[in-house]
């Protein structure tokens, strides 16, 4: 595959955001202006990294250049540093890193690229932090995409914030800060309870009944979603059976299929943990026939 390496500047985040796109390679003998400037549209992949790594990690581990040869797929992988591709209006001049994605990301990969924009012919998936991100992103403009993977993640719950929600953010900080253990963690070590990252995420809306109403609490807007009777893409799970969050994929996907979801569903990669990116990943490209 081609790879360019971008430095998009983005009015909205006001910083220069790098990003990573893999083109389909042009066949030997076409003339590559005659190809990429042609009528056809190739799918796209919404591709999200972890948190601490950036799409580097994509490239080293997962060896896209070699599993993805010759599937015709153009993949698009934005840097999201810590963000958990969410807005975070209080930081500098203001982050509003969901609001890029939608609203200047996606508009310039389908002028700049030979990128179909018909929503079945997108694909929105991450590891980790990336895969809470594309659930969040996928369930904010379900409209956009034809399917939505959270490799090694799973959705964000918010039944053990119901006793705090009137609280501010900054109270149920210093609260949640003074005593970790006493509220439970999505990713973290299950002792130690929920962690500084868990904390800033929900402690920066003004209160915790804001952050449950926000996209990011996305078992929330899960569950608008079926009740308003939204059409929603495919949803697949796909993690190691060692992976913490395994229990929980395992637990949502249950769960949404009692209340009649039957776009939801999972793969189980037996003996992984969280240290394996590649598995999921070619799991996911086989499930959605990439």
């Amino acid at each position: 595959m081609n790879q360019l390496e971008i430095y998009y500047k983005s009015n909205l985040m006001m910083t220069r955001v790098p990003l990573c796109v893999l083109l389909p390679e042009v066949p030997y003998g076409e003339n590559a202006e005659d190809f990429y400037a042609g009528k056809k549209r190739y799918p796209v992949l919404w591709l999200l990294h972890g948190a601490t790594e950036d799409y580097n990690s994509w490239l080293q581990n997962c060896r896209l250049q070699i599993n993805l040869s010759g599937h015709g797929l153009i993949v698009v992988m934005p840097n999201g540093w810590n963000s958990d591709f969410a807005n975070h209006m209080q930081f500098g001049t203001g982050y509003a890193y969901a609001d890029f994605f939608f609203k200047e990301l996606m508009p310039f990969i389908y002028g700049t690229f030979p990128a179909s924009a018909k929503p079945e012919d997108n694909y929105i998936a991450g590891f980790s932090m990336g895969g809470a991100g594309a659930l969040m992103l996928g369930l904010l403009h379900p409209e956009n995409f034809g399917g939505i993977s959270p490799m090694g993640s799973s959705v964000r719950e918010s039944a053990f914030l119901k006793l705090y929600l009137s609280m501010t953010g900054e109270a149920f900080r210093k609260m949640a800060s003074a005593n970790p253990a006493l509220l439970p963690t999505e990713y973290g070590n299950p002792e130690n309870g929920i962690t500084p990252k868990e904390i800033n995420m929900i402690s920066r809306y003004e209160t915790v009944q804001h952050y449950v109403d926000s996209m990011e609490c996305t078992i929330e807007r899960f569950n608008d979603a079926l009740q308003q009777k939204k059409q929603l893409p495919e949803i697949f799970f796909c993690c190691g059976t060692q992976d913490s969050c395994y229990p929980k994929v395992l637990e949502f996907v249950a769960c949404s299929n009692k209340k009649g979801a039957d776009n939801v569903c999972y793969e189980a990669l037996e003996g992984l943990d969280h240290s394996h990116a590649e598995e999921p990943f070619m799991a996911m490209i086989k499930h959605f026939n990439l």
